[in-house]
């Protein structure tokens, strides 16, 4: 048994290598663990990705052992991976074992384990990561400033700061990112004098951590961006602080509807639409006699959406409490179901002819990306953050769906059975992790047997739509269907 899927693992396709990963991860043996290690030297990359995967979800002690000395192979792909599997386990052990691999030799694995170890946020390391910021390669400065910032770790803060003047464009935005997830005063006083870099693209990005951020010193860092020479990073400093909803940075945006940059005055709507004050609304009145016709036009928009926000009802329900439905019981209808993208999604939720039905969302998104605007409007919420993958990348920074995200939205039938309403699943572009996820969901309504049913529902809703397979046979075996909806989707590609 063992050795079939580990053949299929070494030998299979892409499809039969995923299947092999999870069989070999459940279990878990000894001899499934050496030729694991042994594969992390295999000369095929989706091999080794497999191969690490698997050990990081096996995870046990004796594993992090092993994996510690992989750390010293010769062949340098063994010891990255081996710090890409460690991040995955995140125990205090892996912990000890990454934090040791900072001193490694080989940049690349100085790289995956500060990334590691940011995914982690073990505080106890940060005394180890600080060096890394002057680390000779410019990768590694940059992955160790990620990590900093995920840890929130204060103490780099003065470091971060000096290294906003780097010459290096790459390892500044890391460094931004970091200092406004950290998001202390002085952090965001960096932020601040970054503000007057030479760049407007860095400009750019520091007004987004900024934004992100969302600390009163960040909002009036934004009140300051919105008298930045370009136009373009007035603009989003506004967006920015619409996302943010800081009522008083309200003063600051009607200041701005007076700029002579129609699309800095069309941004400030948005941003006083999705702050909704009262003095914002009157604002937003103001504009509908701007003589641009899109700021006009984004004006009547803003004000039809903040009165369709009022007669909305966002109480929102815990329905973690509810069990997983493996073979439900639930009647054949389908609900009226969108599939989205994330710009869409918006659009779909404020929309009085639609809006008013949507009771479900499941919102996807890549991990820190905000839900679309209106989210918290829909009564009943699932928010899911991965990345739109079907293999494990040699990036840590990347994440694969677990199954835990499709338990969670099993636990979300359960509860919109519980409640009638049409329901809205979005992801970036509507196309891959939505589909997907609106195929468990019909699959899981539908019952055994009626894979096809389901697939060709997903596919009516949205014709461009291809399903992520990761999920798939996620839900496959989460739904113990024994390969029929693998199977199903798969013939659907090759039709």
């Amino acid at each position: 048994m063992e050795y079939k899927y580990l053949q299929a693992l070494e030998q299979g396709d892409s499809y039969l290598r995923r299947r092999a990963a999870r069989v070999l991860a459940k279990i878990g043996s000894d001899t499934v663990v050496d030729w694991l290690l042994d594969a992390l030297n295999h000369e095929d990359d989706e091999v080794c990705a497999w191969a690490a995967w698997a050990l990081g979800q096996i995870g046990s002690l004796e594993v992090v052992t092993e994996l510690h000395y992989a750390l010293k192979h010769e062949n340098l792909a063994v010891p990255r991976w081996a710090a890409w599997a460690l991040g995955e386990i995140g125990t205090p052990a892996a912990v000890t074992s990454l934090s040791n691999a900072l001193n490694h030799q080989d940049s690349g694995v100085r790289w995956r384990a500060a990334t590691a170890l940011g995914k982690i946020a073990s505080a106890r390391v940060v005394g180890d990561l600080l060096p890394l910021l002057e680390d000779p390669d410019y990768g590694v400065r940059g992955r160790a400033a990620g990590a900093l910032g995920k840890m929130r770790a204060a103490a780099a803060v003065p470091q971060l700061r000096a290294m906003l003047h780097t010459p290096d464009f790459s390892v500044r935005c890391k460094v931004a990112e970091a200092l406004g997830k950290i998001g202390t005063t002085s952090a965001i006083e960096g932020l601040l004098q970054a503000l007057d870099d030479e760049s407007p693209t860095f400009r750019g990005i520091v007004v987004w951590e900024l934004g992100k951020a969302g600390t009163p010193a960040a909002v009036m860092a934004l009140v300051q961006a919105l008298q930045d020479a370009d136009g373009i990073i007035r603009g989003k400093a506004a967006q920015m602080l619409g996302q943010i909803g800081n009522q008083t940075a309200v003063t600051a945006l009607l200041c701005a509807l007076k700029d002579s940059d129609y699309y800095l005055r069309a941004a400030v709507v948005q941003a006083l639409e999705k702050i909704g004050h009262q003095k914002a609304v009157a604002g937003i009145r103001q504009a509908l006699n701007d003589t641009n016709s899109l700021v006009r036009s984004k004006a009547a928009h803003a004000l039809s959406n903040i009165a369709i926000q009022k007669t909305k009802c966002s109480n929102s329900k815990n329905f973690s409490h509810l069990p997983i439905p493996v073979s439900p019981c639930y009647p054949l209808q389908l609900p009226n179901l969108f599939i989205t993208s994330h710009e869409e999604a918006s659009d779909y939720i404020l929309c009085p002819a639609r809006g008013a039905f949507i009771q479900h969302i499941i919102s996807i998104g890549s991990p820190g990306f905000s839900p679309p605007h209106g989210y918290n409007l829909v009564p009943h919420r699932l928010r899911l953050e991965f990345h739109d993958l079907a293999t494990p990348l040699d990036d840590p920074d990347y994440i694969l769906a677990r199954p835990e995200d499709i338990h969670q939205v099993m636990r979300f039938v359960s509860a919109m059975c519980q409640r009638d309403g049409d329901v809205l699943i979005h992801c970036q572009a509507g196309i891959s992790r939505s589909s997907a996820v609106a195929l468990t969901i019909c699959a899981c309504l539908l019952g055994p047997g009626k894979e096809q049913e389901a697939l060709k529902y997903v596919m009516s809703i949205r014709p461009q739509a291809v399903p992520n397979q990761w999920i798939i046979e996620l839900a496959d075996s989460a739904l113990a269907r024994k390969g029929k909806l693998v199977n199903v989707l798969r013939m659907g590609h090759r039709a």
